[in-house]
């Protein structure tokens, strides 16, 4: 069996991801019987300190969905901005949340079933491919 793991699921709520549809998702496949589980990561359990540890390692300031979910970790709520990456994204436009620092655990093959357009997707795909793909189907979609 494969597995999906999503750390940080809401960062893009803060660039057109509506919270809401996000929560209703996640409520779906946890409904459904895709997620296996949902777990806070905290900086006390030893994953959350190897991955604390891993971030302040590399360069911070390269990784933006990394510090935030770390700042989520470290208690911070809210448009929090983390010092490192102030010069880089200005002000955050992220909520931080528990969900920012809550560790997802789905089976691939049920979201899989669920992602109706996956057909259409080919393994050598680029991101735009795949952008331009996506956006095609919900064109037909909204026609319909």
């Amino acid at each position: 069996e494969k597995y999906i793991m999503a750390l940080g699921a809401n960062v893009d709520c803060g660039h057109g991801v509506v919270q809401a549809e996000l929560d209703c998702r996640l409520d779906v496949l946890y409904n459904s019987g895709s997620m296996i589980f949902r777990q806070p990561i905290e900086l006390e359990h030893a994953a959350g300190a190897y991955f604390a540890e891993l971030v302040l390692r590399c360069s911070p300031a390269c990784s933006i969905v990394q510090s935030l979910v770390l700042a989520a970790m470290q208690g911070y709520r809210g448009k929090f901005t983390p010092e490192h990456l102030k010069s880089r994204i200005g002000h955050n436009v992220v909520p931080l949340t528990e969900q920012t620092c809550t560790l997802f655990c789905f089976h691939l093959s049920s979201v899989a079933e669920e992602v109706v357009y996956l057909p259409r997707l080919k393994p050598d795909f680029g991101f735009l491919q795949v952008a331009s793909e996506i956006g095609a189907f919900q064109a037909e979609l909204e026609q319909n």
